[in-house]
């Protein structure tokens, strides 16, 4: 299913040219493909590879929303010169991406569940300062959006925020203070490559609009 969630997600950025497709995105719908792999070839490493393939699919989905949400914006389609026919294909391409990425998601959280065996005990995170951590990076990532004066830029400011970097990168530290060591690292792994990622990505679209 990751595998084949990630075939829809490659069709539908091969089949649109926006901006906001980066070579990040490539990133993580190549992460996805390579984590059903390896759950596939090498079912000792399922819980890596789903921890890591959670990541990548939550970056996957939130890339398809938030060019939901740019494509819906007016002044957004009237910069990218698009007519109204073409804002409607490339709005369904973005959906096909955001739809793709949280069904991969899900897919990715099934594999991880475990029937818990400690009772109340298993409620309580093996490491408590990953979820700490989660949740400062999620505060972190809609304080930008916040900081804008218009009060309708700050809520859309925070959502892309919460939805591009926040919720994968947060939410995976978070998740992966209850998984096991070796999925845990994964996450972690996952979350540094996808961290990083986003800000080369940023940066190249700041360096590029200052050379133009």
């Amino acid at each position: 299913m990751l595998v084949l969630c990630a075939v829809p997600a490659t069709v539908a950025v091969l089949l649109t040219e926006e901006p906001y497709w980066s070579a990040a995105l490539w990133l993580y719908i190549a992460g996805m493909a390579g984590a059903g792999v390896a759950v596939g070839w090498w079912p000792q490493l399922r819980r890596p590879a789903a921890a890591a393939g959670m990541v990548f699919a939550a970056q996957v989905a939130g890339y398809g929303t938030v060019a939901i949400r740019d494509l819906f914006n007016a002044q957004g389609a009237w910069l990218f010169g698009l007519a109204p026919y073409e804002m409607a294909s490339r709005v369904t391409f973005a959906g096909v991406v955001a739809l793709v990425g949280t069904v991969a998601a899900c897919v990715a959280v099934a594999l991880l569940w475990r029937e818990p065996q400690r009772g109340w005990e298993a409620w309580r995170p093996r490491r408590a300062r990953l979820l700490v951590i989660g949740v400062v990076f999620m505060i972190a990532s809609i304080t930008p959006g916040l900081l804008a004066g218009n009060p309708g830029e700050m809520l859309t400011g925070a959502g892309e925020g919460l939805l591009s970097i926040g919720l994968p990168c947060g939410g995976g530290l978070a998740a992966a203070a209850w998984l096991g060591s070796r999925a845990r690292r994964a996450a972690t792994v996952a979350v540094i490559i996808s961290t990083v990622a986003a800000a080369a990505s940023v940066a190249a679209r700041l360096i590029a609009g200052m050379l133009t």
